[in-house]
């Protein structure tokens, strides 16, 4: 299969590409993957608890919050929900039920919000 010619690296890319990792330590590799689950983490418990948020459709905020209960029970992504808790150090099913409380907590909120806008006169 050949890569189409625009998802080639550019020059600039190509050279981060090529950088010796060797030149790195283990320290920074590591700190640099922790930030990398740690991203990955955070995408999820933004997603779960996106459904009320005005900035996005309720379609696209079903869709985020689908992925990332699939991403959750290891039916998706490159990397498994489990080895971002294993590179944080942390346990799973207190992530779980913190995330899920974490989700409910900011539905509520903002129906609390929207009940109060109504109430509001404009």
């Amino acid at each position: 299969m050949r890569a189409r010619a625009d998802s080639l690296p550019s020059p600039a890319e190509q050279e981060l590409i090529d950088h010796d990792l060797s030149s790195l330590s283990g320290d920074e590799i590591s700190g640099g993957w922790r930030s990398i689950c740690a991203m990955i983490l955070l995408r999820t418990v933004s997603s779960v608890s996106r459904s009320q948020e005005a900035r996005i459709s309720k379609a696209e905020a079903r869709l985020q919050y689908k992925a990332a209960k699939e991403w959750m029970a290891g039916k998706a992504g490159l990397i498994s929900f489990e080895e971002v808790l294993s590179a944080l150090e942390l346990e799973e099913q207190y992530v779980r039920n913190g995330i899920d409380r974490y989700a409910k907590t900011a539905a509520s909120r903002a129906i609390n919000l929207d009940s109060e806008a109504q109430l509001t006169p404009a």
